[in-house]
């Protein structure tokens, strides 16, 4: 798929919540399919849902009854590098041809397509969470185009003030230490191991928020950076920013984006 699949209508939206959802499992990866049939059975309620092969999905993709939760192979006609994507993708069926061009509801960046170590799993309980919360806003938005992009809910920054960040190390601004970066972001902020990150989303930890980075594997081609936080207790996404990788940005969260934050948190701390 290229980014970006079209937008659906209101009429659209409205039909999802009348669908069967089919989770479409990736025969390349059974790490994913584990996790994903754990994930949409512990915590999908939108809709009903049925668990379907990719070969199954071309005989279906063309009835509007049908909703599909997919991993999707993405890439940007832009990119020189011609890097490869996994979004997470909630689409809708109808009468389009192409799977490509299926109205898409909701859609998460989980991983470069050539990375394997699957690092994401852990977060997919929170983005089925989300996304169904997602798919709701829409149809209470009445299809509202801002929410096409994760962009919107950046401003849930100033919410950050009330939450517990847990970070590791790895993911700090270049050439900054964990004193230097408390001056950037003026919230609790702990700084933890990827098991206890893990941890803190398999309980749930409330007022928590935890970073998911997607970053390029080391043998790989450098193209964007991924930074999204989200709620442990709530998977709302309280920050949302991408960049492409250079010497100046680095593969990590980047001191713009705390400054990001700790801006929206100072202002709201005026009203």
């Amino acid at each position: 798929m290229n980014a970006q699949a079209p937008y659906p209508s209101r009429e659209e939206i409205a039909n999802f919540f009348q669908t069967t959802t089919m989770v479409i499992e990736n025969t390349p990866s059974m790490v994913y399919n584990a996790f994903i049939k754990k994930a949409v059975k512990d915590n999908w309620n939108v809709t009903p849902y049925e668990f379907i092969t990719m070969e199954k999905l071309r005989e279906k993709h063309e009835k509007e009854k049908f909703s599909f939760l997919l991993l999707a192979r993405t890439n940007f006609e832009n990119d020189k590098n011609s890097i490869d994507y996994y979004y997470l993708n909630l689409l809708m069926g109808g009468n389009e041809e192409e799977i490509t061009r299926m109205p898409e509801i909701a859609s998460i960046p989980l991983t470069y397509a050539s990375d394997n170590k699957g690092a994401y799993v852990s977060y997919l309980p929170l983005f089925i969470d989300f996304i169904q919360q997602h798919a709701i806003n829409v149809e209470e938005k009445m299809g509202k185009t801002s929410l096409q992009d994760l962009d919107y809910y950046n401003k849930n920054r100033k919410l950050l003030k009330h939450k517990t960040l847990l970070l590791t190390t790895d993911y700090l601004p270049g050439g900054m230490d964990t004193i230097e970066l408390k001056k950037y972001y003026p919230s609790n902020i702990h700084f933890v191991t990827l098991e206890e990150v893990k941890s803190a989303i398999k309980q749930r930890r409330e007022n928590t928020v935890v970073l998911h980075h997607v970053g390029p594997p080391a043998d790989e081609p450098a193209g964007r950076a991924y930074n999204l936080l989200i709620g442990t207790d709530d998977a709302r996404i309280y920050y949302y920013n991408s960049h492409k990788i250079s010497e100046k940005n680095p593969d990590t969260m980047l001191k713009n984006d705390f400054r990001r934050i700790k801006w929206k948190i100072k202002l709201s701390n005026l009203f």
